[in-house]
């Protein structure tokens, strides 16, 4: 057994030390015959503007008829997507293809009653964030019955998420070189690298006086990434 800068090594066994530090270092520090390396974990994050919001909607109408309730509902996705396209909202991002048609019953008596069929089409179109409100409104007018809350994403999330692992690796190397020195030892070879988790909390929608102004403000697009690095260690 040896001590170097208060840190103990061991040749014999597998040490593991825990180590705070002022950038919430997370390490296990490992000793093994002709064999010695730390194991540090690097963190990055970044909060993305949103400039991109998605909204879901649906339309269903009930007729006598399977047929008619289903003439109904695409009536009423015709006029929607009419009204996009007259927007020139990009077409790849709309999706207008779902169609589902049931039976409706009434259950009050205790015979049930068929009263009719219920067609309902689903909506997903992107559009830009700052016309989140106006778009909703917008739909409402045409027909569609069903609005879910609109979520909002950031166009070059993608890009970020590769940025990501860069300034998460670096962070990780920056932690072990201060280690290693407190140690008095050097740092070698990365032995193994290990994503460790990914988050992309889903992004809020706040309304700031919307009965008055109807000003959508949605929060920003938080994305987070650890990775865990195992590097050999070296007489400095």
């Amino acid at each position: 057994m040896s001590y170097a800068n208060g840190i103990c090594f061991m040749n014999w066994k597998t040490l593991y030390l825990t180590a705070v530090v002022p950038l919430a270092v997370v390490c296990s520090w490992t000793a093994n015959a002709g064999e010695r390396w730390i194991e540090v974990v690097g963190q990055s994050q970044v909060t993305l503007k949103a400039d991109l919001v998605r909204i879901s909607a649906q339309v269903d109408e009930i007729a006598k008829q399977p047929a008619d309730s289903k003439r109904a509902v695409d009536a009423k996705m015709d006029r929607v997507l009419a009204a996009l396209n007259d927007k020139n909202v990009d077409g790849s991002t709309i999706d207008a293809g779902s169609l589902r048609v049931m039976p409706e019953y009434n259950y009050e008596s205790r015979n049930r009653e068929l009263v009719g069929y219920r067609a309902s089409r689903e909506l997903s179109v992107m559009v830009a964030a700052d016309q989140a409100g106006e778009w909703m409104a917008r739909l409402l007018e045409l027909g569609i019955n069903q609005l879910d809350a609109p979520v909002y994403v950031a166009s070059d999330s993608q890009f970020q998420r590769e940025q990501l692992l860069t300034l998460a690796f670096d962070d990780a190397m920056e932690k072990a070189e201060r280690l290693a020195k407190a140690a008095g030892d050097g740092l070698g070879k990365v032995l193994q690298v290990e994503p460790m988790s990914y988050s992309s909390p889903r992004p809020m929608m706040a309304m700031e006086k919307m009965a008055d102004s109807g000003n959508y403000q949605p929060k920003g697009q938080q994305l987070q990434q650890q990775l865990r690095l195992r590097i050999a260690l070296k007489d400095d």
